[in-house]
């Protein structure tokens, strides 16, 4: 898994586009979250409510599921994020066989 910093670079709309730390990987977590710091890969932002947090990619999962005792719930209340927790949850229950279910 390697990590890569977004370009700012023009979109559709001619505005510039934020940048991003994202990790590649087929994890169903990284759909809703990113880095915060490359140097720092426990360090986690929700894209859905903007929290961050610490514990890495598995502790977002938890967040989007609304899953674990140490992990506030997200907020977002959006059919996105509605699906995320649906996904999230899976995994939850599945672990990494639940890329086969999703």
């Amino acid at each position: 898994m390697s990590i890569e910093q977004g370009v700012s670079a023009p979109d559709a709309t001619g505005t510039k586009a934020t940048n991003l730390l994202k990790r590649n990987s087929d994890d169903v977590g990284w759909e809703y979250g990113v880095l915060v710091d490359a140097s720092n890969k426990d360090k986690v932002k929700c894209k859905l409510c903007n929290k961050e947090m610490r514990g890495g990619i598995h502790r977002l999962k938890e967040h989007l599921a609304h899953e674990g005792k140490n992990v506030k719930k997200c907020i977002a209340r959006t059919p996105q994020a509605m699906e995320a927790k649906e996904k999230c949850k899976i995994w939850c229950a599945h672990g990494w066989e639940a890329a086969e279910i999703i």
